[in-house]
């Protein structure tokens, strides 16, 4: 949080203030001389619903709403249930800074609820939301009977694709830290590494050592040597352990660890 979280939620309000500067329209000649003229004239949303993950909530949510306030609009902010208190905190930031009231909105709750009443009310004129690609599906059918502007950040599998000409050691470090960081509870982490096959086996025993000198548990206890945090919840603990499971009956190898 301290060292990747906070200076990232600082870097999206430095970036969306610059960018604030810039907004302005154009003026294109068309057709027949002078006398015909195309114009581009960018104007606010309105109400912007901004439903955040739980797997970087201060982050994402200041990168959000810096570019949603930019560019004149007004937000509604719903962070995930479980991760809700750093978002519940910038809210007492804007009070503080003299936010109008209704500028900066933060109302939490299970997304079955105010996510879903978010989505489908008329007086919400666009829904921002960075998750799971199955609720993006169920935004996408809520958001339909009042045709709401969507952007939507969904799911993925980052690969990373490592070469022969490498410094093997260097690169396991590195592949190593995409999968893990935030205990790997991040939308790009590297979770695919597809290496060349001169390097494959040395590479992956690299990658094998780095992952046994990690030792789990609580976050702020590094100084006991602590230096891979906690899951989100235990049952997102229990879908890891379940997709190690998929792997090994599907025919992986498993190399270390694996087991609860």
């Amino acid at each position: 949080m301290r060292y990747f979280e906070v200076p990232n939620a600082i870097d999206g309000f430095e970036y969306s203030a610059g960018k604030a500067r810039g907004i302005e329209g154009r003026v294109v000649p068309v057709g027949d001389g002078p006398r015909c003229l195309n114009y581009v004239l960018w104007q606010p949303v309105g109400v912007v619903a901004e439903i955040l993950p739980w797997n970087g909530p201060l982050m994402m949510g200041c990168q959000k709403v810096s570019a949603i306030l930019a560019a004149g609009n007004t937000v509604i902010i719903k962070p995930s249930s479980w991760a809700s208190l750093s978002l519940l905190a910038l809210a007492s930031v804007f009070h503080e800074a003299g936010f109008p009231p209704g500028v900066v909105n933060i109302i939490s709750g299970p997304g079955s609820i105010v996510g879903d009443a978010l989505t489908a009310s008329p007086a919400v004129d666009m829904v921002s939301m960075t998750g799971g690609t199955a609720t993006g599906k169920h935004i996408l059918a809520a958001a339909a009977p009042t045709v709401k502007k969507l952007a939507l950040e969904l799911g993925g599998k980052s690969p990373n694709v490592v070469f022969p000409d490498v410094d093997v050691s260097d690169t396991a470090r590195w592949a190593v830290f995409a999968f893990t960081l935030n205990a790997g509870q991040v939308c790009v982490a590297g979770t695919r590494l597809i290496a060349h096959e001169d390097i494959y086996e040395k590479l992956l025993e690299a990658i094998a050592e780095q992952c046994r000198s990690l030792r789990p548990g609580n976050g702020f206890d590094y100084e006991r040597g602590v230096n891979f945090q906690s899951l989100i919840s235990r049952e997102h603990c229990e879908a890891v352990w379940r997709y190690i499971a998929e792997g090994k009956k599907g025919g992986a190898r498993l190399v270390t660890g694996g087991e609860p």
